[in-house]
């Protein structure tokens, strides 16, 4: 267990998948907020900005891109990263995450090992 724990917010309009990344997150010793879609992402962002973001692209009304942008527009949010997760397979979906200011994306159904490693790479910290 690391101390100070950081914290990630988990923004996915689908409840199971936002209770698949609390399970795995909590087990590595992250403490996990969540929103289930783009506008409250950004409210609890900017409430109390989260050490990471991992966010799903493909939401209702606001996609991840959007509230990535939101994010880096808004100077309590904006040096926040990023990590995406998304099921589609188009091809430019890593340019479209990095053009929106992310710091990676990962496909799901995610690996549990792929968001361990991404998330301890973005965070700077040693891969459990």
């Amino acid at each position: 267990m690391r101390e100070g724990r950081r914290t990630i917010l988990v923004v996915d309009d689908q409840q199971d998948e936002r209770t698949i990344q609390r399970a795995m997150l909590t087990h590595l010793g992250y403490e996990v907020r969540e929103a289930q879609d783009g506008e409250s992402a950004l409210a609890a962002a900017r409430d109390s900005p989260p050490d990471l973001v991992l966010l799903d692209v493909a939401m209702p009304r606001m996609d991840g891109f959007s509230v990535c942008r939101a994010l880096r527009a808004d100077e309590r949010t904006s040096r926040v990263p990023v990590l995406f997760f998304t099921a589609s397979v188009v091809g430019d979906l890593a340019e479209m995450a990095t053009a929106a200011g992310g710091q990676g994306i990962l496909a799901k159904p995610v690996d549990p090992r792929a968001v361990a490693r991404e998330v301890s790479r973005i965070l700077g910290e040693e891969a459990p």
